[in-house]
């Protein structure tokens, strides 16, 4: 079995976020076209409808986002779709000059502000923070830290070290930085981890690794 789905998300063998990220997309445009239809026969102002989508279609879009791995591609996929999305919310679609033969795009600034939303990026930032939040305030975590190794404990890597093992990433905390967005992934075919730094909370960052 190369997929299976575990509390809603697909979880693929190979450690890949795409199948969760189309699965996502796919139930995410078949909600959006329901719920447009409804708004658009009430008349409902864009705003309103901006809140709609955040409540209805954007928590299905992100759903399980806050452990993926942001790269570029999967950012302009989900980018793409918002985008859609407040552009047909505002009313400022593109629009084509005959004379010129010459599409016009206004603004995605514009038309974001006009349906009352903030880019993709804000929203994935928010919630894998979020998670880093619960993750750093967790009584657990200290105490992790304050265990001592007992003789006869099975000897396993701790998800709460900082150590560094045959090439291998484990999670660390590291301080001196401050409250900001997700940070780019390295993807290490070498030694088959993949780790992403999903954000940062009161001067720590969190790295997880996958492996």
């Amino acid at each position: 079995m190369s997929e299976f789905k575990y509390l809603g998300r697909l979880l693929s063998s190979n450690g890949s976020d795409w199948p969760a990220v189309y699965y996502n997309l796919k139930k995410a445009r078949k909600r959006w076209m329901r719920v447009s239809r409804v708004l658009t026969r009430e008349g409902a102002d864009s705003r309103v409808c901006g809140m709609f989508y955040k409540a209805v279609v954007q928590s299905v879009l992100l759903y399980g986002c806050e452990t993926w791995v942001i790269t570029s591609q999967v950012l302009d996929v989900l980018r793409g779709f918002h985008n859609r999305v407040a552009r047909r919310l505002s009313g400022k679609r593109p629009y084509l000059l005959p004379a010129e033969n010459e599409w016009v795009y206004p603004p995605i600034e514009e038309a974001l502000e006009e349906a009352g939303l903030f880019t993709i990026e804000h929203y994935i930032s928010v919630r894998q923070n979020t998670l880093a939040a619960n993750i750093a305030t967790r009584p657990i975590l200290e105490l992790c830290r304050e265990s001592e190794w007992l003789s006869g404990s099975i000897n396993r890597i701790l998800w709460w070290t900082q150590k560094e093992l045959g090439g291998m990433v484990r999670p660390r905390w590291s301080q001196g930085l401050s409250l900001g967005p997700p940070v780019a992934v390295k993807n290490r075919q070498t030694c088959n981890v993949r780790h992403v730094t999903l954000c940062f909370y009161q001067g720590y960052t969190l790295t997880l690794s996958r492996y």
